[in-house]
């Protein structure tokens, strides 16, 4: 999740809640922040800015070595360096360390840099985007979209990510931010910035420590939320002709396609549209079309035909928060499931109808109210799920989930050994079993007769239009 990075001054106050310290070398030698540091921040990762021109090329001067000797000496964890516009400018810093033991952050502030960021990303071990000098650079109105293209490349390299500059600039002589410095703050962790920095508000600002305060709540708040991932990649094969060129979810159910009823269900219990991830393979074009009139987010899975729901849901990982709701692309469900699901406080809930379920299904076994595994877990064929005999089964999994916090952390860590074991054909409950096996609670919601269903086949289908549906249509009609 998105962490704070301050920039002190001698004069700064000792901050609480910050999570990275940034010093300025034009304000003078890392040995005169030594003893503050040690006694303030001991612990905390630090990076001291080597400061630049913007109109000369980057080369080393001797007072940016005395600077990186200063930092190395004083136990400096990052290095950073100031108008790079080439991975050059990175690769002689590095060449000057020698290997000693710092990272370099490549400050992109530049239309240059703009132009060669991909190879400075692979030449840095991370990046900060400057949007005070980059938009005298490029012009303010093209930061915005700039530092999501910024965020997302580096993601898909695996560096992390700083975004600077003027989050809270109003609190340098007020208590209070403004609300659009909230919604600029909630838009960095929304696109999944490692850090935010503060600048001149906590190096000379009147309020330092409120203003950490003021970002962390907003931070957390965003953390707080509730995201959902719908997986709509499937080849959708047992629906003939109807999914010819597009995934079961645009079928319509009865006056909207089921990803609609989906979507107004999430909305309708809180979550926004702009934290809706939908995992989309067959019928992509078709999909862009149904969703292009909203702020809901789309990944595609290009091996939709030769994977299955956990693949899916590993392409979506960079957008998750903290608190996930999973929702199977095929089912139709009454939004009080969900609702409860929402408030269930617990780290990992799936939902349960509890019957005799048929031999095909997703099948789940119960111990009080949490998953366990069935006895004969390890001798079962593959997908175990699938396998375990009818009358051993407590019910049947409906395609609704949750994770957080920890529940999130275990599936995310599980997937990625899945992933990387190359077993692309795993289903969710797959994981959900290894997770069991690993002795992480894994706990159920009971439909509690409440109507749901999924959409596999033309019976299924059929069902859903002439019962289910209509039956949960009826419930909320006089609600809208």
């Amino acid at each position: 999740m998105t962490k704070i990075l301050a920039t002190i001054s001698r004069r700064t106050p000792r901050l609480k809640g910050v999570d990275m310290i940034r010093i300025n070398g034009a304000f003078g030698h890392p040995s005169k922040y030594k003893k503050l540091l040690d006694a303030k921040y001991k612990g905390k990762p630090v990076i001291l800015d080597i400061p630049g021109d913007r109109k000369k090329h980057r080369h080393l001067t001797v007072k940016d070595e005395e600077l990186i000797d200063g930092a190395i000496d004083n136990g400096i964890d990052y290095i950073g360096v100031s108008y790079v516009e080439t991975h050059w400018d990175v690769d002689i810093v590095r060449a000057y360390c020698n290997e000693r033991p710092v990272k370099i952050i490549a400050k992109v502030e530049t239309r240059k840099a703009i132009n060669n960021l991909d190879s400075i990303i692979e030449a840095a071990d991370g990046i900060m985007i400057d949007r005070e000098d980059l938009s005298n650079a490029i012009g303010l109105e093209r930061v915005p979209a700039i530092q999501e293209v910024v965020v997302k490349r580096c993601q898909k390299h695996g560096k992390p990510v700083i975004i600077a500059s003027q989050f809270l600039r109003s609190m340098l002589n007020s208590s209070s931010p403004t609300k659009a410095e909230v919604s600029d703050i909630d838009r960095g962790v929304s696109q999944g910035a490692d850090y935010l920095m503060l600048s001149e508000e906590t190096a000379i600002g009147k309020y330092a420590q409120k203003t950490v305060d003021v970002m962390r709540r907003i931070i957390n708040a965003r953390k707080r939320r509730a995201q959902a991932v719908i997986l709509a990649a499937g080849s959708a094969r047992g629906l003939g002709g109807l999914t010819a060129d597009r995934h079961q979810s645009l079928l319509d159910c009865g006056g909207q396609t089921i990803l609609k009823h989906q979507l107004d269900n999430l909305t309708h219990c809180g979550i926004l549209e702009e934290d809706i991830i939908v995992v989309a393979g067959k019928g992509l074009e078709k999909m862009r079309k149904e969703l292009k009139d909203t702020m809901v987010h789309l990944v595609y899975n290009p091996w939709f035909e030769t994977t299955n729901m956990l693949a899916s849901l590993w392409l979506a990982r960079e957008k998750f928060g903290s608190n996930l709701i999973v929702v199977y692309g095929d089912i139709v469900f009454d939004r009080a499931i969900l609702k409860d699901l929402l408030q269930d406080k617990k780290d990992a809930v799936v939902v349960v109808e509890k019957k005799r379920p048929d031999e095909y299904e997703e099948k789940v076994c119960v111990c009080g109210d949490k998953v366990v595994l069935h006895p004969d877990y390890t001798n079962l064929p593959a997908p175990a799920h699938k396998s375990i005999p009818t009358g051993d089964a407590f019910g049947e999994f409906i395609g609704l989930a949750k994770f957080s916090g920890r529940g999130l952390s275990a599936l995310l860590e599980t997937m990625g050994s899945i992933i990387n074991a190359r077993q692309m054909g795993t289903y969710l409950l797959g994981a959900v079993e290894r997770m069991v096996e690993q002795d992480i609670a894994v706990n159920i919601l009971q439909t509690k007769g409440r109507p749901w269903n999924d959409n596999d086949t033309l019976d299924d289908f059929k069902r859903t239009r002439k019962v289910v549906f209509p039956k949960i249509k009826k419930r909320y009609l006089h609600k809208r």
